[in-house]
């Protein structure tokens, strides 16, 4: 998530210069990029294969630009702890990598709060981390946009602090499951509205109880939460299910082949907010 110079904005009142050229200086093109061909006296827009016209310029006197929405090519890691000494040496650093692209993590930048074991989810526009511990547990949420790099700003509250859980969203509802806050271990769903800042509100119970590091994942109608850990008894094999544009208690959907845990620091991506 965060990109270079990716997507050109204008505000009201501003204007942006189109580059012209003719059918036979036109480049080879990326994706999503905007010519005004002087040959044919359009706008044309390349798909990632070809140029492709948006208008006829004695047709069309105004060129809409749609804003970035997320293209599915970076992704973000927040937070995390060393495995050096000092044990509490806790990060707030925000990397982001392109997938295309081979090479070390880019800089994106700074969580408001140092910690671990975070959860994380996303919108096309924004990215959403939440919870963690360092060394107690954090109730926080903040957010980052994906059209520019910077520090992540203040989003709102979980229901209830805790670290070690899971997170994912639709595109437009982000939902955190499970947790933990030694000793007790929640089953609760808590969930936002990702492109309207405000406090987490309940959504309902995962299916499994007295467990966390449950993993998390969702499509555009559903999330699914797995497994867990139980201590000190064996991990928890449960797949339960929720209808994320709905509120209430998750129900069965299956087991897991065998039983296990998830456990990892905030990662999200700018893919649209969900497997479609």
């Amino acid at each position: 998530m965060g990109r270079f110079v990716k997507n050109p904005q204008a505000t009201q009142g501003q204007t942006l210069e189109i580059p012209s050229v003719t059918t036979a200086n036109r480049p080879a093109g990326q994706n999503g990029q905007i010519i005004f061909n002087l040959t044919t006296s359009t706008y044309q827009v390349y798909n990632g294969s070809q140029w492709y016209n948006v208008s006829e310029a004695s047709r069309e006197k105004t060129l809409v630009i749609d804003k970035f929405q997320g293209d599915g090519s970076t992704t973000v890691f927040g937070g995390g702890k060393g495995n050096v000494s000092p044990l509490n040496d806790f990060t707030n650093v925000i990397d982001f990598f392109i997938f295309s692209t081979i090479g070390d993590a880019i800089n994106f930048g700074d969580l408001t709060v140092k910690s671990r074991q975070m959860a994380a989810c996303s919108s096309p526009t924004r990215g959403v981390f939440a919870g963690g511990y360092n060394p107690t547990r954090i109730n926080n949420i903040e957010f980052i946009t994906f059209t520019s790099t910077g520090n992540a700003q203040d989003f709102g509250d979980l229901t209830v602090a805790r670290s070690s859980f899971g997170g994912g969203s639709n595109a437009t509802r982000g939902l955190f499951a499970s947790g933990f806050d030694s000793p007790t271990n929640y089953n609760i769903i808590d969930y936002i509205e990702i492109a309207t800042a405000g406090n987490a509100i309940d959504f309902g119970d995962t299916l499994q109880t007295g467990i966390h590091n449950t993993g998390t994942a969702c499509s555009q109608t559903r999330a699914l939460f797995a497994g867990g850990y139980l201590s000190p008894s064996p991990s928890s094999n449960i797949i339960s299910y929720a209808t994320i544009s709905t509120t209430g208690d998750a129900a069965d959907f299956g087991d897991l082949t065998v039983a296990g845990s998830v456990g990892n620091d905030g990662a999200t991506s700018d893919v649209n907010g969900g497997i479609q």
